[in-house]
């Protein structure tokens, strides 16, 4: 039987190589680098539309480190932004110093993975956010995982509740400190590392 979460990694690359260039939310962006308060902020930008944020996040002051675990997405990141710290790499085991940066742009891909798998790179990403480091994450409402049905393929989604993955932050330490309704349906919530 095939692993959901292989499956669902492989539908997500077919998405990202046929998005075509990201839609970037330039002032949400400006807002974060504004929120961190440090001049030149480190921040790690996770997921299918990093090239296109990474590019932002330097157009705009910060010094983006984008990361993703599959070879097509960083094959695309890198078309957009040839000349940006782009890296493969896995957010449950990051090849990163402890406290390095500043912030942690995740947008969807703790929606992506496994709960269990979320909470593992939850704690990575605490790991290496210094103190008073942002993260910021799109969550889809609900609970539970599913494979959702897509062009592209099956595809997994994992769901939390704001309170519940709220609780999951602040057992390590991080803050709820905004959370702003987005179009589709999701949340962005924003927390600060504390300790």
């Amino acid at each position: 039987m095939t692993d959901p979460f292989q499956l669902s990694q492989k539908s997500f690359a077919a998405r990202a190589l046929a998005a075509g260039d990201a839609n970037v939310d330039a002032e949400a962006v400006d807002r974060f680098i504004m929120r961190v308060g440090r001049p030149v902020p480190v921040v790690l930008v996770l997921g299918s539309e990093m090239g296109a944020l990474c590019l932002e996040f330097d157009r705009l002051g910060a010094s983006a480190i984008g990361v993703d675990l599959l070879p097509q997405v960083l094959q695309l990141a890198r078309r957009r932004y040839p000349i940006g710290d782009l890296r493969q790499g896995d957010t449950r085991a990051l090849s990163m110093s402890s406290s390095t940066v500043d912030g942690v742009w995740a947008g969807m891909v703790l929606c992506r993975m496994p709960r269990v798998d979320a909470q593992t790179s939850l704690r990575e990403l605490h790991r290496v956010m210094r103190m008073g480091a942002l993260l910021s994450v799109d969550l889809l409402p609900g609970e539970g995982e599913m494979l959702v049905e897509s062009s592209y393929g099956p595809m997994l989604e994992s769901r939390w509740s704001q309170d519940d993955f709220a609780a999951h932050c602040d057992a390590l330490d991080m803050q709820l400190i905004e959370t702003t309704q987005l179009d589709h349906g999701a949340a962005r919530l924003l927390f600060r590392r504390e300790y």
